[in-house]
């Protein structure tokens, strides 16, 4: 007997069939098929209902983009807390109405974009005039993606009449709004709280989507009774899977592969790579049903999956290869988003000669032990014809193509697999992320929680020193190994020849203290990342707002490789051009704030040299003023 469930979740999968585009569609194959809905938590609606509840309610906007979980929100504010009428939802049309406990009406609008043309007029016009406090009998509860928000009330300025300036208005402050990524004016004018799904999504609904589809109760009651359920030998793929994702296999503990999947999501969203809720779905099906034998029908069914466990064939079922989507054809691949961010990480391309001495001659043999015993259906026993077939030179009938592939599949798998820091000192390289194009990928994110969090300074300024090494020789051309002082150095005319690098300030100490001024790391709340930027050492210096380097994960990797030793400009010009704005205008305000340091008549220019040591020198140019 096949498991509903199965179909259920085939219907969130990444195929053209797929039926869970809206929330009322999953409504119907859970009704269709007998089977519990997939619980994900939604925090913000506590946080909504309680708004909309108060004595003084206040309207709610839930912004994205489409598959956020906008829908999913408003209903369970609609019937688990307001205890709405299930009969009521979702209902003939767009708009539901509720009353609320202090006797206004609230309206629901379900998708802003969907209200028919005749009455969009009419409602924008109520709803800006409910933002406005023009009009306090309804409070709205409303759901947009971001583009269709901000072009309604566009098209509704720009159509003239009498609201046309307060349309104006709402639109030039929900566009302010949407730019700082910011849920309240700050100047009090619209009576709102703005809420971007998108920018909600973290490590942690990436572990509550998998925790949702994993400890589904259908999974104990659907599969009892089936053998390929409980045989050891040649096990049910699709369970298989699900035992390697949820973290346990054969009693072993291993949470690896989902934490280094929440890894890959987190810094994807620290570099704005910010993905729909619907399409994390699709991933952790994937993982768990695809199948790589028909690229046009890429999950498994229940029949299918008993079938590739009695032909032992678990290289059609790779979870791994199922993570970035390669049982999908390229086009589909890269229409969802999720696997297109996943894509761009160059898992499998990635390597180099440690990572190539494990796979290749099984050495160091703790490590190969250590990544291979817990998972012997998808490890190196998919690999060893191949690899023999290699290490013996290639005979007649090699197939070439065919290695490559396979080698790249357990490049994949080993970026999964390999523990973080685990074999280091024994088997230098051996980071998981060097498979990545990400190598200071791991880095990062401690770098990051330590900045978040503010409990490891010593993190954080480790990290910084790096930071500010990469950030010298960038801005100097020179292989300095100054990493406890900023430089901030420009060139004389158009050139990026090193010959020639002037600065106009002192350089800038990490240490508060050692000067006016000090380089300082913080955490962008409304990023959720750090940034770089300069702070007073002394409360009697009132400093104007500094430029902030924002540190995305791309630019942390670009400094920390070049303060490694690659080259500035080559390894990424993008960031090389930012790094460089950013000391322009930072120079600028330091001028501005505290002078060039050379009193009274003149600015002290310095020419910078760097010694045999890698130290920065600078030789002192005086300048008159004419």
């Amino acid at each position: 007997m096949d498991n509903p469930l199965i179909d259920f979740l085939r219907s969130y999968g990444p195929s053209a069939a797929s039926d869970a585009l809206y929330d009322e569609l999953v409504r119907g194959e859970i009704d269709r098929l007998g089977v519990d809905e997939i619980r994900i938590a939604a925090p913000l609606v506590d946080e909504v209902g309680r708004l909309l509840t108060s004595d003084t309610p206040t309207n709610v906007v839930l912004t994205g983009t489409a598959g956020d979980g906008k829908t999913y929100h408003i209903r369970k504010v609609f019937l688990d807390f307001l205890k709405g009428p299930a009969a009521a939802w979702p209902g003939n049309d767009v708009l539901v109405t509720h009353p609320l406990p202090n006797g206004r009406e609230l309206r629901i609008v379900r998708d802003l974009s969907e209200v028919p043309a005749s009455r969009k007029a009419a409602e924008i016009g109520r709803i800006t005039n409910a933002l406005l406090g023009i009009d306090t009998s309804a409070v709205y509860l409303v759901a947009a993606n971001d583009g269709q928000l901000l072009k309604l009330w566009r098209d509704a300025a720009d159509a003239g009449g009498a609201e046309a300036e307060r349309h104006r208005q709402v639109y030039d402050i929900l566009s302010e709004m949407m730019l700082r990524e910011v849920e309240s004016d700050s100047d009090g004018k619209l009576d709102l709280r703005l809420f971007n799904l998108s920018r909600r999504l973290t490590g942690s609904t990436l572990d509550a989507v998998i925790d949702a589809v994993l400890e589904h109760p259908g999974w104990q009651a659907g599969c009892s009774g089936c053998e390929a359920a409980t045989d050891a030998k040649n096990p049910c793929p699709i369970r298989l899977n699900r035992a390697l994702l949820h973290g346990g296999v054969d009693g072993r503990s291993d949470p690896l592969f989902r934490t280094r999947l929440r890894e890959l999501f987190e810094v994807a969203a620290s570099n704005d790579r910010h993905v729909p809720l619907r399409q994390v779905l699709a991933l952790v099906v994937n993982i768990v049903l695809g199948d790589a034998k028909n690229p046009d029908v890429p999950l498994l069914t229940c029949a299918e999956a008993r079938i590739r466990a009695r032909e032992n064939a678990y290289a059609l079922t790779n979870p791994y290869d199922n993570a970035v989507g390669a049982n999908l054809r390229s086009e589909r691949r890269q229409n969802n988003s999720m696997f297109a961010v996943l894509d761009a990480f160059g898992l499998g391309q990635e390597t180099n000669n440690a990572i190539d001495d494990l796979l290749l001659q099984g050495r160091p043999e703790a490590v190969r032990a250590a990544v291979n015993d817990p998972d012997p259906h998808y490890g190196e026993r998919l690999f060893d014809t191949q690899r023999n077939a290699y290490m013996r030179g290639g005979p007649q009938g090699f197939d070439k193509a065919e290695f490559h592939k396979t080698i790249d599949a357990q490049r994949r798998r080993l970026f999964f697999r390999l523990p973080m820091n685990g074999f280091e000192p024994a088997a230098p390289g051996l980071s998981p992320w060097m498979l990545t194009v990400f190598h200071h990928g791991g880095a990062y994110i401690r770098f990051r929680k330590a900045v978040m969090e503010g409990n490891d300074q010593g993190a954080v300024k480790s990290a910084t020193r790096l930071l500010i090494r990469g950030l010298n020789r960038t801005l100097t051309g020179m292989m300095s190994e100054d990493a406890d002082q900023l430089w901030l150095a420009g060139s004389l005319g158009r050139t990026d020849d090193p010959i020639g690098r002037i600065v106009t300030v002192e350089p800038i100490p990490l240490v508060q203290g050692q000067g006016f001024l000090h380089v300082s790391v913080s955490h962008d709340a409304s990023r959720r990342r750090p940034r770089l930027s300069v702070k007073a050492s002394y409360a009697a210096l009132q400093l104007p707002d500094m430029p902030a380097l924002d540190l995305r994960p791309i630019l942390f990797e670009y400094l920390v490789r070049v303060a490694h030793g690659s080259l500035p400009s080559s390894f990424s010009r993008q960031c090389h051009q930012e790094t460089r704005r950013f000391a322009t205008l930072l120079t600028q305000h330091v001028m501005r704030a505290v002078g060039g340091g050379s009193g009274a008549g003149g600015t002290s220019l310095g020419l910078l040299q760097i010694t045999e040591a890698g130290a920065i020198q600078r030789e002192h140019i005086e300048v008159s003023a004419s």
